[in-house]
């Protein structure tokens, strides 16, 4: 895993040395109930976690070479950057 701050955002990238990400599930990889293992999930977990960025202000993505491991990366705003910033503005005025 690495973490790094560019331009008034954090990138933070996980990479693994599996398989891959098959080709038949890659363009639905976030949507919600997407999975390649019979079983083994429910297929919410990566739909959730992509959520949480984005109503953060953020997004997450993968690339993966078949056979050499996927990189999930996530880019959020630093605190006080940015829409998420104004967003958590918004809501302290709307909760005082």
């Amino acid at each position: 895993m690495t973490a790094k701050a560019e331009e008034g955002s954090v990138l933070v990238e996980v990479r693994d040395t599996g398989p891959g990400i098959s080709p038949e599930i890659r363009d639905r990889l976030f949507q919600p109930f997407v999975t390649s293992r019979k079983g083994s999930g429910l297929g919410l977990g990566l739909a959730l976690a992509r959520q949480a960025i984005v109503d953060h202000g953020g997004d997450m993505w993968a690339t993966s070479t078949p056979g050499h491991g996927a990189c999930f990366s996530f880019r959020l705003p630093m605190q006080g950057s940015g829409e998420a910033a104004h967003r958590a503005a918004d809501v302290r005025q709307v909760s005082s």
